[in-house]
Order: structure tokens, then sequence, then C-alpha cells
């Protein structure tokens, strides 16, 4: 990746407040293509703002619990749900906690809250720089792990995420229970390959406070050729996630094959932000 010089920039107020006013009537249009969307194999429903994409993994442990993700990225916000097999002996809710934030230390999250939903049990926390939510709900066979990055806590978009949530089991919304298979890396015959990588803009803000560091997102790279599934495993402050989020989506590939077909993939992007 180019290393890139600090440059002191002008821009006119005019400009600046038209750059809002567009994001604004951007979110405002997002806001109508919303639905409620029902997925039997997690006894889920839950609102996005496009159809979310689903896949089937399992632990690589001696539990081998299976895992169901549903993710789905809209006007800058990254929403994603983990679901997990809660089988014997039974997790606690502060233990699948514990397991879940441990593995990304440096996300650290603040200002836990106790919840409530359908009478299960569940806690509430806020990432470190107040762009993103998780809550994490535990019933009698489930684990839940729902998390949205890229907009302050109390974004209408958030609000609607996490207030939409239902784990009654009732068909209300949409039916996603189906899902194409996503493989690893090691389970592919051939990978991914990568044609073109643009790469990400430094938003003038991350300039003015001369921010660096790396942005880590992992992703699917699709059957069609297309980049989803986007999640933050670290990102930076002042728009540097979401401008490195913007460059995965621009990633062109030949997909990755197993058994002849054209297959889908997990693979991990690091975006390294420097400045002289």
């Amino acid at each position: 990746m180019k290393k890139l010089i600090l440059l002191l920039v002008s821009i006119p107020l005019l400009v600046a407040s038209g750059a809002k006013a567009q994001s604004t009537r951007a979110r405002a249009e997002s806001q109508s293509t919303w639905a409620t969307y029902f997925d039997k194999e997690s006894d889920l429903s839950i609102a996005f703002p496009k159809q979310p994409d689903i896949h089937k993994d399992k632990e690589k442990s001696k539990r081998n619990r299976r895992i169901r993700t549903l993710s789905a990225f809209a006007d800058g916000v990254q929403y994603t749900i983990y679901v997990i097999d809660n089988i014997e002996p039974l997790q606690t809710l502060e233990a699948f906690i514990q397991e879940q934030t441990s593995s990304t230390p440096k996300w650290e999250l603040k200002s836990e809250r106790d919840l409530s939903l359908n009478g299960f049990a569940g806690k509430s926390f806020v990432y470190p720089d107040k762009k993103g939510m998780v809550q994490f709900f535990a019933t009698e066979d489930r684990l839940y792990d729902f998390r949205a990055y890229g907009a302050p806590v109390d974004d209408d978009r958030m609000t609607r995420f996490f207030s939409s949530i239902a784990l009654n089991g009732k068909s209300v919304g949409i039916d996603v229970s189906g899902g194409e298979a996503t493989f690893k890396r090691s389970e592919v015959d051939r990978k991914a390959q990568l044609k073109t990588q643009p790469p990400p803009e430094y938003p003038e803000e991350a300039k003015a406070h001369a921010v660096r560091g790396v942005v880590v997102l992992k992703c699917i790279f699709r059957s069609d050729g297309t980049v989803t599934d986007i999640q933050v495993i670290a990102g930076l402050p002042y728009g540097l996630t979401e401008s490195a989020i913007e460059a995965a989506k621009k990633i062109k590939f030949v997909p990755a094959t197993k058994d002849g077909h054209n297959v889908s993939m997990w693979m991990q992007l690091e975006y390294n932000f420097n400045l002289y």
C-alpha cells in the first residue's frame, strides 16, 4: 500500500454542509428499505436495512458447536449476528461474553447494562469509540451475539436494529432460513485470487489528527465475485475504518473453487494507514 503524505486542505463550509445534507438524505432513504427477517434455524426475527447474508460454521474445539452468522452492510454500518448452539454442559451468559470478547482485547467493550428480552437475560455494551454496540443473550439452547458498528449508539439505525430483536421463535417477517455455504481457506481446492485491490482513501479528519494504524477486516469473497459480510476485527477512528470497508467492497477477484464449482470463502484483510 502506498504511504500517504499529510496535506492540509481548506474545504469551503458550503461544500461540507452540502455533503452533510446528502448524507442525511441518504440515511433517510435507506431507512425506508428496512424490513423484518425471520431465521427459523436461529429462532429469531430482527430488522435489517437489506436482506442479510447467512453462513454456517463449526467451532474448532472439543465442543464443536454450530455457529450461524447473519450479516449485512448498509449506509456505513455493519450489522452482524452470531448464533451459537448452547450444548451440555451449558455455558452461562457471563462465560459466553468473556469468550466472545477475549479474542479482540483491543476492542474492550464499555458501559455494561443488564437486559431482558422475551424472558431471557442479556447484557449490552458499547465500543470504546462509541460508534457501535453489542448485545449478548443466552437462552436454553442458544447463545446470541448481536453487533452493529459504524454509527453513534443513539443513531436511529442502531435503535431500529437492536429494538427489533425477538427471540420468541415466531415466524414474523421474511424467511431467510436458507443460505449459501461459505468455506475456509483450508477447505477449498483453489483459493480466491485477487485481480485488483484499490487502496483506501485517507479521510482529511484522520490526516488532521495524524492517525496511524491498521484496520483488520474479515469478509466473504462470494462465488459471484462480490465482497460481502464485512466484519471489523480491529478499527481506527476518524473514518479510517469506513474507508477500509469501502475499499474492500471494490476488490475484484477470481472466486475460490471446490469440486469444480465456484464457492464462497472467508478472507481476512489488513489496511495499513501511515503518514509521514
